[in-house]
């Protein structure tokens, strides 16, 4: 039995992380020119990257990455680690209401202060 994801992992397998289409991907909302919003199912999917797959490359079983696609909130240490299983990096950026971006730095195995 095949599904959208692995059809799409079929047709995608020689693409490089860099090359991903997201072009199709289901776009939440634009933020700026060149820069967009997509959920994490939508990111991992445009990288033709299963559900199993993730779990395997962040250490977790299929359920759980199901329910971090799902959560409204997910841990920055998380969200590292999926970004990374995507051949990624995870940036914080604060927004303000002129526009500017200012990038951060923060490490996810920092303990809070």
């Amino acid at each position: 039995m095949s599904n959208a994801s692995t059809t799409r992992k079929r047709e995608s397998e020689s693409e490089t992380p860099a090359a991903a289409d997201f072009a199709r991907a289901k776009r939440v909302r634009r933020v700026r020119k060149g820069s967009e919003r997509v959920s994490l199912r939508t990111a991992r999917e445009a990288m033709g990257m299963t559900q199993v797959e993730m779990a395997r490359a962040i250490g977790t079983d299929q359920g759980e990455v199901s329910r971090i696609e799902r959560r409204p909130h997910v841990r920055f240490s998380t969200l590292c680690k999926y970004a990374e299983a995507l051949g990624a990096r995870c940036d914080v950026a604060f927004v303000f209401p002129d526009g500017r971006h200012l990038l951060v730095e923060v490490k996810a195995d920092e303990p809070p202060r």
